[in-house]
C-alpha cells in the first residue's frame, strides 16, 4: 500500500474511533458499557495516535540534499566579498572619501583578484569534497 494511501485509511481510522467514542458516550445509558466500550476505543484511537505520530516523525524525506562542492562555494564567495569591496571602493571615491588615483589603483587590483578568482572557480567546479575544518 502507498504511504499517502496508508496515511489517509490512518486518519479517517483516528477520525472513526473519535467519532465513535463520542456516539458511545452520547447514545448508550447503562454507565458500565460506556465505561468499557468507550475505553477499548479510546485505547484504539490512542494506538492509532502514538503509531501515525511516530511513523510521520521518523520518515526520511526522499530527497536528500547534501552540500558537496565545499571548495566551489568557498571561491564563490570570495568573489562576492571582491565584488562587494569594488562597490565600496567605487561608493568612497564616488563620494570624494578616496583619492581617485587611489581608488583606481584599488580597482585594478581587485579586477585582477577577480580574473583570478574566476580560474580558480573554474578549477574548482565539479570537485566534490569533505567539509572545511
Amino acid at each position: 500500500m502507498p504511504d499517502r494511501m496508508l496515511d489517509a485509511v490512518v486518519v479517517v481510522l483516528l477520525i472513526a474511533a473519535w467519532v465513535a467514542d463520542a456516539l458511545v458516550l452520547y447514545l448508550l445509558d447503562d454507565p458500565l458499557v460506556r465505561f468499557y466500550l468507550g475505553l477499548v476505543i479510546l485505547m484504539v484511537a490512542t494506538l492509532l495516535t502514538v503509531w501515525a505520530t511516530r511513523r510521520f516523525t521518523t520518515r526520511q524525506p526522499t530527497v536528500i540534499h547534501q552540500r558537496r562542492f565545499y571548495k566551489l562555494r568557498g571561491r564563490v564567495t570570495q568573489f562576492l566579498s571582491e565584488i562587494s569591496r569594488l562597490n565600496g571602493v567605487v561608493i568612497d571615491a564616488q563620494r570624494g572619501i578616496r583619492k581617485p588615483e587611489t581608488a583606481k589603483a584599488e580597482i585594478d587590483a581587485i579586477e585582477q583578484r577577480l580574473h583570478e578568482i574566476i580560474h580558480q572557480i573554474r578549477d574548482a567546479a565539479g570537485q566534490a569534497g569533505p567539509p572545511p575544518t
